[in-house]
Parts: structure tokens; sequence; C-alpha cells
């Protein structure tokens, strides 16, 4: 069973990184990159995330962090890695 990642980071580069590491990795699927922090619990609600990959400063203003404990809130068992 893969683990389920969504990656949230408003810059490409890094972005496309996290990408294709989850893409080459075993036991990684690759569910969504979104480029928005706001829209990261959208998606968890949905259902099927295990692990997020999140920027910390997003241009939008809204925080990774911020974004994070929301999503800890609502979703307990997801893991969100801050970066």
């Amino acid at each position: 069973m893969a683990v389920k990642v969504l990656v949230v980071d408003d810059q490409i580069l890094p972005r496309q990184l996290f990408e294709s590491i989850i893409n080459n990795a075993e036991g990684f699927e690759l569910i969504a990159s979104i480029n928005s922090a706001t829209l990261a619990d959208l998606y968890c609600a949905r259902g099927g995330v295990d692990l997020i990959i999140m920027d910390v400063v997003m241009a939008d203003g809204y925080s990774g962090l911020d974004a994070a404990f929301k999503i800890k809130k609502s979703y307990p068992t997801i893991k969100i890695i801050i970066v």
C-alpha cells in the first residue's frame, strides 16, 4: 500500500522537485501538487491523503504552519512535513 502524498508549494521549481522525488520513490504515490496552502484542507477533505509536504512561507500570505495546524485539528492522522 503506497503512502499518498500531497505537495503544497507556491514555487514551481521546489514543487516539481518534490513531485519528481515522490514519483520515482517506491511506496509513495503523488495524489496532487498544489500552489496554495489555503486549498490543502480541501484536498484532505476528499480523503486519501497520508502525508503532506508543505512550504512554510506562501506568496498568498497564508502560512504553511497555519494550514498545518488547521489540518491536524480535523485530520490528526495525516503527517505533515514543513519545508
